[in-house]
């Protein structure tokens, strides 16, 4: 439904900034779940490449090179929005 996507979204920013702060943890959870939560109801692919971008940025930051490449592919796969 329209209101899990939106507050999807709005969490994933909220990431974005404990990421730029250094909160990896909260970070990599919020992400996580988020993108749990988009992918289950199927939502429009900007939110999801979102999710997957912040994802890429996070691990890389966080010198974790496997993750952020499970990641990074994913993103590649999702179609772009139209």
């Amino acid at each position: 439904k329209a209101a899990d996507w939106q507050i999807a979204d709005a969490e994933i920013w909220l990431a974005a900034c404990l990421a730029d702060r250094g909160e990896r943890d909260e970070a990599e959870s919020i992400l996580l779940r988020e993108l749990a939560v988009l992918e289950k109801h199927d939502v429009q692919s900007r939110a999801v490449r979102e999710a997957l971008t912040q994802l890429v940025k996070l691990y890389d930051r966080w010198k974790k090179p496997d993750r952020a490449a499970e990641y990074r592919a994913r993103l590649l796969a999702t179609p772009q929005p139209h």
